[in-house]
């Protein structure tokens, strides 16, 4: 099973993402919050950032998580379980942090998964492994967390602003283009999109329809929006609230039902389901092919 969040993948700019699985089924839901690291720990813990003691604010990515609030998450259904790269911190010498932000990066070292990351731009990054009914040494989990959507669109922040001036300069340029321009921002935001089309493309070659996939976003990306009576840029605090930007997809390459309900507190659960369901399925086949030899 290979799970893919799309950081700040808008729920109105999803066209070029539809029709590249043969069989999909996609759906929508409000998230929980407008920025990452309460939606990633509410959506692989099944907890609101309430029940895991993080604040509601920008603060969240600074917060520590009291590890007896932790007691089954998504990867605890696995052999081997994974953490979240971009938020890993100090400590951790697999993820360069630039060094204007280590030491402040503690949302996820004291929950109990296994810093298990290879850290790049846009590659697989975070592996969960179990021992399959299938085969052996079976990679049942891939957690890919993708920034080609998240902005500013070619800047990635595993650079900060202090090693690294041209991303203040594009959160400054898409504020002023969403004052003159607001169709240039929409076209700077949309090559990030074309781009992850092209990788799920490439992906869906690569499997060859034998992988579930799982999509979804944390939030969405302002891009001018009015909020307030002022014309925003980025993502926020709050920012959920905003019905364009607080409404995200998710979509499967199955013709499976997504849960009506389907939220950040309950969409652990349903992975879960999904694994169980298509390992049973190829467990099926493997008899099959055992049985016909």
């Amino acid at each position: 099973m290979i799970l893919i969040l799309w950081d700040s993948l808008r729920i109105d700019c999803t066209e070029p993402l539809k029709g590249i699985f043969k069989d999909e089924t996609w759906s929508s839901y409000k998230t929980i919050e407008g920025f990452t690291a309460p939606v990633i720990a509410s959506t692989m813990t099944g907890k609101t950032p309430e029940e895991l003691g993080l604040p509601r604010t920008t603060d969240a990515f600074w917060q520590g998580i009291d590890p007896s609030k932790i007691e089954d998450t998504l990867f605890d259904h696995f052999d081997s379980h994974i953490s979240i790269g971009r938020l890993i911190g100090p400590g951790s010498e697999i993820c360069p942090l630039p060094p204007s932000r280590q030491g402040k990066f503690k949302i996820l070292p004291p929950i109990k998964w296994n810093a298990v990351s290879n850290w790049d731009i846009d590659i697989f990054q975070y592996v969960a492994r179990k021992w399959s009914c299938v085969t052996d040494d079976w990679w049942d989990l891939i957690y890919w967390h993708s920034f080609v959507t998240h902005g500013p669109w070619s800047i990635y922040d595993s650079m900060g602003a202090a090693e690294s001036p041209e991303v203040v300069n594009c959160d400054r340029l898409m504020q002023r283009l969403a004052n003159s321009d607001p169709k240039a921002l929409m076209n700077w935001y949309m090559k990030g999109v074309k781009y992850a089309a092209a990788t799920l493309r490439s992906l869906d070659a690569i499997c060859g329809g034998k992988e579930t996939i799982i999509c979804f976003a944390d939030h969405g990306e302002a891009l001018g929006e009015e909020i307030q009576g002022q014309k925003v840029t980025g993502h926020f605090a709050g920012m959920h609230k905003h019905d364009i930007l607080g409404t995200v997809p998710i979509w499967i390459n199955k013709r499976e039902k997504i849960p009506e309900d389907i939220n950040n507190l309950n969409m652990k659960d349903w992975i879960v389901k999904m694994y169980e369901k298509y390992d049973k399925g190829q467990k099926k086949v493997a008899k099959g092919v055992i049985s016909g030899l």
